[in-house]
């Protein structure tokens, strides 16, 4: 199966890097994560598949939750469930956060999707997010499933934007919007949330892109992950303003 990713934002072809040996223990929980090359017309194209579970649909607890429909271009054409958007896979928005932690030696987090989703169950995953529902901005989604799957409350000041991608696919047709927030604390801390996220990690730069080639990551993860690193590699983490947790509860 092909896939295409159309990208908006910067972009550099990831480098070899080492994984430790935590990293290689960990190859029985996951599968080869799917590659991402560019093709003759400079689109990302993926040999690998997300998965969405059906029969699911129903059991959703926000199966009813309304979320905005949107066209290909990114233009508002009306509304449906969250259960209609999978079922029939229709245009919609969704919002990546990366979090970023210590500048000096720069660490992201990740989190493995809960076994319960209908969307990618036990995959990891580099951004917390979700589909933007009707009333929201991309920004405003971005604040809220943050602080809803791990706690961490953040405020217009703590996101900068990365950029910018559609997908078109037999899974997913939806544009994100990718954003990173820097926070110097450690995984324990954060509160995963219960039918979202299972658990959450952290690993290295240095050792980021092995693990997205050896684990399960959802198809969109080396497209954030691009992006991730050109901001990096460009000085910019330095200007992050960082959000605080204290005994979970954040203090800005």
């Amino acid at each position: 199966m092909n896939r295409e990713e159309n990208l908006s934002g910067p972009f550099s072809p990831t480098e070899s890097m080492t994984c430790d040996k935590q990293i290689y223990n960990n190859l029985t929980v996951g599968l080869l994560a799917s590659r991402q090359e560019m093709d003759m017309n400079g689109k990302m194209t993926n040999s690998g598949a997300d998965l969405v579970v059906k029969s699911r649909l129903d059991s959703m607890p926000d199966s009813t939750e309304v979320v905005i429909m949107v066209d290909k271009d990114d233009n508002e054409i009306g509304t449906c469930t969250r259960k209609e958007m999978r079922q029939f896979n229709k245009w919609h928005r969704t919002t990546c956060t990366v979090i970023l932690a210590h500048p000096q030696d720069p660490h992201v987090f990740y989190h493995v999707r809960d076994s319960v989703k209908e969307y990618c169950p036990g995959y990891y995953d580099l951004g917390f997010g979700g589909v933007v529902t009707v009333g929201e901005s991309y920004l405003d989604n971005a604040m809220r499933e943050t602080a809803e799957e791990c706690g961490l409350t953040l405020e217009p000041e703590h996101l900068v934007e990365l950029g910018s991608f559609s997908r078109d696919d037999e899974w997913v047709r939806c544009h994100y919007r990718v954003y990173v927030a820097l926070y110097n604390g450690e995984p324990e801390q954060l509160i995963p949330q219960k039918g979202e996220v299972e658990r959450i990690g952290k690993v290295k730069l240095s050792e980021l892109e092995q693990m997205i080639e050896t684990m399960k990551f959802t198809n969109s993860c080396e497209t954030m992950f691009g992006f991730l690193k050109n901001f990096i590699t460009s000085g910019k983490m330095s200007t992050l303003k960082e959000a605080k947790m204290v005994r979970g509860m954040n203090v800005i």
